[in-house]
């Protein structure tokens, strides 16, 4: 059975169950400057007769996203009463983002997750950066190439006295950034002293100008230094030929010849030998995706400092333009490769913002409301909500189904459900995209009012979570699955054991699970129960 896609303009309010409302359930930050904390609140009211327990409170994003919340959970609301969260937005990211906050919540009726959408329009307030608003990949790069074309060429000649008089001067002494050695300048050092390092080899490709002069990846060294780095790819020194000042030359894990700065050049070095390959393209193929996947470690492990944000403002005043990744390092992650193509794939990842609903309550009829944010970086496709399975008596309408989902966008989900009052058994929604998108299902369970499920979940010491059998004996073995809230199975080991009283019981040890909430799928034979428990 399946039900055809269509596409609703606007989205139907979602029916509170045990009366909990979430307002508002929509938070825009609008536009917010980069590096700017701000901060809205929504109000979860119990408008029902009986308790309302916040279970968890997580927020589902984009690899760019900057939103956060902190509360305590679980938190029991009685009738009448209100809980104000705070949500925090800080981003790096000059994207635009949505994300999905995700209430699980629990009353005597059901247990479900609310979701509330997130979204802000992160914005750069450097005019030059400005222009990377809303790209990655491609886009972005071609956009930071034609910003760094706009430069100066200098004479050769020129560019090494600016490294020593200039660009590398601090208070009449110069650096050499492998060694940690100085020299006072003036007067200007012999090169066979002191002299310039190409970061991006002469023999690579830079023997020509204008990168031959280029000072962004121009850098003073002891000459020893300089004549033991030679034209060597940067890597990890397995077996030492040569060490000074923190810098070493030997073999790698694989015997090739390499050479490693110390560890406080390391990131400036990788952050060079990018803006080369951006500035005039990978030269002779010579930072392949290994090289480079290397170089991105020693980027997020040596992050920018003042003094190398000193040095490129320094040589933008002679050449015009700052190094990007340096003003801007967080700019690195949104290009998928340097050295090669700096597309991401085109695929899509959307998640729910909820995969087992349980309602035991009397209404005959409800709305079932779902998030689907995508997390990938080609757009999701929704062709149809199949229905695998439904209960005698209950009916499916939709009446909300989002067709296209944009990368880090949000899509909504609104069916509505008819008879399930007293109905007991499990309704399984699919829903499938376009080919190559892993199709997700949800699961709404159905139990009639005062018959609760024979798995019991509690904690037992602070140290276990023991799933406990309350009802008749089971004849097969229980087996137990745990999920995370992204739908990650986890392995975890388990224990059976018997009671005196014949029944059985699972007991986790809660250090080998991770904090939050977790999704369990307890199997006994052919009958499948699912619940949200949460590991404090």
């Amino acid at each position: 059975m399946y039900l055809l896609l269509w596409v609703v303009a606007s989205c139907s309010a979602l029916a509170a169950w045990c009366g909990a409302t979430v307002s508002p359930d929509t938070l825009d930050f609008g536009s917010l400057p980069l590096g700017r904390v701000q901060s809205r609140s929504l109000t979860l009211t119990n408008g029902g007769s009986g308790e309302l327990v916040l279970l968890g409170a997580d927020i589902r994003q984009w690899a760019w996203g900057g939103f956060a919340v902190a509360t305590t959970v679980p938190q029991t609301l009685q009738p009448g009463e209100s809980l104000s969260l705070e949500v925090r937005a800080l981003f790096v990211h000059n994207l635009p983002c949505q994300g999905i906050l995700l209430l699980r919540l629990r009353c005597e009726e059901a247990e479900w997750t609310y979701p509330c959408l997130l979204q802000a329009h992160p914005q750069d307030p450097d005019s030059v950066y400005a222009l990377t608003d809303g790209l990655w990949g491609e886009a972005l790069r071609q956009r930071l190439q034609e910003l760094v074309q706009q430069q100066r060429v200098l004479p050769y000649d020129s560019a090494r006295r600016a490294i020593f008089f200039d660009v590398d001067n601090r208070g009449g002494k110069v650096e050499c950034v492998y060694t940690g050695q100085t020299i006072a300048v003036p007067p200007m050092p012999s090169p066979t002293v002191f002299n310039v390092e190409h970061t991006w080899p002469r023999s690579r490709g830079s023997d020509t100008l204008p990168p031959l002069s280029d000072l962004h990846h121009l850098f003073p060294t002891r000459a020893e230094a300089n004549e033991q780095r030679r034209d060597l790819r940067f890597g990890l020194v397995r077996t030492v030929l040569w060490q000074l000042g923190g810098s070493r030359y030997g073999l790698d894990s694989t015997g090739a010849e390499v050479f490693e700065p110390r560890d406080r050049h390391k990131g400036d070095a990788a952050r060079a030998l990018f803006y080369v390959a951006l500035r005039y393209g990978n030269m002779t193929g010579w930072l392949t995706a290994p090289y480079e996947a290397l170089l991105r470690r020693w980027h997020e492990q040596d992050t920018v400092d003042e003094w190398e944000r000193e040095r490129t403002h320094r040589i933008a005043r002679l050449q015009g333009r700052a190094n990007p990744f340096v003003e801007r390092p967080q700019l690195l992650e949104r290009l998928s490769r340097v050295g090669g193509t700096a597309a991401f794939p085109d695929i899509a990842q959307p998640v729910l913002s909820d995969t087992v609903l349980e309602y035991r309550g009397r209404e005959p009829s409800a709305e079932v409301r779902l998030g689907i944010l995508n997390l990938g970086w080609g757009a999701a496709q929704l062709r149809a909500l199949d229905i695998l399975e439904l209960p005698a008596g209950v009916e499916i309408t939709p009446r909300l189904l989002d067709s296209l989902i944009a990368p880090g966008r949000t899509g909504w989900v609104v069916v509505r459900l008819q008879g399930i009052a007293g109905s007991s058994g499990n309704v399984r929604m699919r829903l499938r995209f376009a080919a190559g998108v892993r199709p997700l299902e949800v699961v709404l369970r159905l139990t009639p009012s005062g018959i609760a499920s024979p798995w019991a979940i509690r904690l037992v010491e602070g140290d276990e979570l023991v799933v406990h059998w309350a009802g008749p004996v089971p004849a097969d073995i229980p087996r137990l699955t745990v999920f995370t809230v992204a739908g990650q199975a986890l392995a975890c080991p388990a224990r059976f054991r018997a009671l005196a009283d014949g029944s059985v019981e699972v007991r986790l040890p809660r250090d080998r699970l991770p904090r939050g909430l977790l999704l369990l799928r307890v199997n006994v034979g052919q009958q499948v129960w699912w619940t949200w428990r949460l590991n404090p």
